[in-house]
């Protein structure tokens, strides 16, 4: 079970996640596995460099072949300078939806906050 928080101030938003998560197979049969239990994942990330926008996940390790670090690696490449907090979240919802269905993923969550520039 994961803890994660999102705390808004007047500066921005604070994000916190504990570091435990579960790396997860799907057998040939379709039922659902455990293939690594981690007690130190970074789940925690800034989009981009020097950036205004921060993601916390909860869930699922990994969305396939896909880890949540490329994932913000794709969004900060999508993104642009001005974007609002609503459009960057709108963003990682197209980039993770496929992912999420060609995986068979069970369950994800992510946070996507920041300050508006």
């Amino acid at each position: 079970m994961t803890i994660a928080a999102a705390y808004l101030v007047s500066e921005g938003v604070v994000l916190g996640v504990d570091s435990s998560t579960t790396i997860s197979v799907r057998t040939p049969d379709g039922k659902s596995g455990v293939l690594q239990v981690l007690s130190h994942a970074q789940k925690i990330f800034e989009v981009g460099k020097n950036s205004r926008l921060g993601v916390c996940t909860w869930g699922a390790g990994s969305v396939g072949n896909a880890s949540h670090r490329t994932i913000i690696a794709r969004l900060a490449d999508k993104i642009s300078e001005g974007i609002t907090v609503q459009d960057a979240a709108e963003e990682l919802g197209n980039l993770v939806e496929p992912l999420v269905k060609g995986a068979g993923v069970d369950f994800i969550g992510y946070y996507l906050g920041g300050v508006e520039s």
